[in-house]
């Protein structure tokens, strides 16, 4: 049977779990990686966007939008992650994704997680992510103890936008 993904139903799954649009995290998200003093020592590489087996149409929006501002993307199962890390610079963790079997194997390979789930950044699961701040505008949040456990380092330009949690 082929299902049809529709823009709508998209929205819907991603606004359950992720308040910032799509195309806003690619961009933002892309400029994060842009800062991270790690990725210019290693000379870059691509985000790996990890989801769960058959859930790989919805993250080709994602990946779509990311390709828009110039970041190369490939969409993984977490089985496929340990292939998929060689060339990687960081990963995107979807929705429904089991959060610290990736995490896990994003510290293995050296990879920043980045995430629009705010609750896995705040928890510590995952090191960058994506909120809305009080006055509903997107803000970059930053778990400090992750991104070091990751072995990443953000420009102080990044850390001054963001909201860390020590």
């Amino acid at each position: 049977m082929v299902t049809s993904v529709t823009a709508a139903g998209i929205a819907l799954i991603v606004a359950q779990a992720m308040p910032v649009p799509l195309e806003l995290q690619a961009a933002i998200l892309t400029k994060v990686l842009a800062y991270d003093q790690t990725l210019e020592q290693r000379g870059g590489g691509r985000l790996v966007l990890i989801v769960q087996a058959g859930k790989t149409a919805e993250a080709e929006v994602l990946a779509r939008a990311f390709a828009n501002v110039g970041t190369q993307t490939k969409v993984v199962t977490v089985a496929e992650l340990d292939a998929a890390a060689a060339g990687a610079a960081a990963i995107y963790v979807w929705p429904d994704v089991p959060a610290t079997e990736a995490a896990r194997l994003a510290q293995k390979h050296g990879l920043l997680t980045m995430t629009g789930q705010p609750a896995l950044v705040a928890n510590g699961t995952l090191a960058v992510g994506l909120d809305l701040n009080e006055a509903r505008r997107p803000q970059i949040i930053v778990h400090m103890a992750r991104l070091k456990t990751e072995g990443h380092q953000l420009a102080a330009a990044v850390l001054r936008l963001a909201k860390r949690i020590e």
